[in-house]
């Protein structure tokens, strides 16, 4: 029996409506629906649900041998990855159990990157960026080494950062006075070796000069002892002492001034009074040039002085 031409088309369309159906209607365990083969341009709307441990295969642009698959580990609980409301590119991880609390895993906290270390317990590091009130840079260098951490933003209170080839620290005032350590360019390699005790570096550079007027004296001498200075240097302080002095008649004085070039550098003559005493003196004129010649003079008086093994110390920083 011939079918009319119209009669054709209305069994085709039947026959295409029950296929759609079928597919429509075959419910899996849930209530989902269920498709299985290859589709090509397919709009899904509401839940779809993707069986299997590799559901998504994306081909690209191009028809070749390549595609993108987008592989599920097996869950052990519902879980879910949120899409953000933002365009951009995934971060990829090359640790394929890269998820929170996992041995050598990263991932993004909030305002921060959390690392979980070669160990999976309850301590991690989290790098969280301050608030910037403007944009900020930090370059890692192209080199191998540890990060050397500071203390506080610049010019904070207790701060120390780096910069220019220079280690600056704040104090513990926040103003504009800061410490600074700067390198000069070497020339060779260098080390400076820091030594295994307290230090005050207002003491570097500090040395000591000792002069000695051996035996006995019971007359002035000028100069008593002399010397020249090898570099120049800031006096600090200068102190004499002698292991014995005549006081028998009572009228003995004994006195040290310092000279640099002919003209005193101490406010007043040290006067000597007593057996193995040290006596210090004021310092009027601290700055000693280079190759300057310094004298020491030694004044008596009264009716029989004598002053047996005098030692003067003069203390300089250079």
């Amino acid at each position: 029996m011939k079918l009319k031409r119209g009669y054709k088309r209305y069994i085709l369309m039947l026959f295409t409506v029950f296929v759609i159906g079928l597919f429509a209607f075959m419910a899996v365990p849930g209530g989902a629906t269920y498709f299985d083969g290859n589709f090509t341009n397919v709009i899904v709307r509401g839940m779809a649900h993707y069986l299997g441990a590799s559901p998504i295969v994306l081909e690209g642009d191009t028809t070749n041998d390549y595609q993108t698959t987008v592989a599920v580990t097996d869950p052990t609980a519902d879980r879910t990855f949120t899409l953000p409301n933002y365009s951009g590119a995934a971060m990829l991880s090359a640790l394929t159990t890269n998820a929170p609390d996992v041995a050598n895993s990263v991932w993004g906290s909030s305002n921060g990157l959390t690392y979980e270390g070669a160990t999976a317990n309850d301590y991690e590091t989290t790098i969280t960026p301050t608030d910037p009130t403007a944009d900020r840079t930090i370059t890692i260098p192209n080199d191998s080494g540890t990060i050397a951490l500071a203390t506080g933003a610049d010019d904070a209170a207790t701060a120390v950062w780096f910069e220019d080839n220079t280690i600056t620290a704040e104090g513990a005032t926040a103003n504009d006075h800061e410490t600074s350590i700067a390198f000069t360019d070497p020339t060779a390699d260098r080390t400076v070796t820091v030594p295994d005790a307290d230090v005050n570096l207002a003491n570097v550079g500090i040395f000591t000069i000792a002069l000695s007027v051996n035996g006995q004296e019971t007359t002035t001498l000028d100069p008593a002892a002399m010397f020249q200075m090898p570099f120049a240097a800031t006096l600090l302080e200068v102190s004499v002492a002698a292991r014995d002095i005549d006081t028998s008649d009572g009228n003995e004085e004994y006195s040290v001034d310092i000279e640099e070039a002919g003209t005193t550098v101490l406010s007043a003559a040290i006067s000597i009074t007593a057996d193995a005493t040290a006596v210090v003196g004021t310092v009027s004129d601290s700055a000693i040039a280079d190759n300057a010649a310094i004298e020491v003079v030694l004044t008596l008086g009264g009716t029989t002085p004598a002053i047996d093994d005098l030692t003067v110390l003069l203390t300089f920083q250079k």
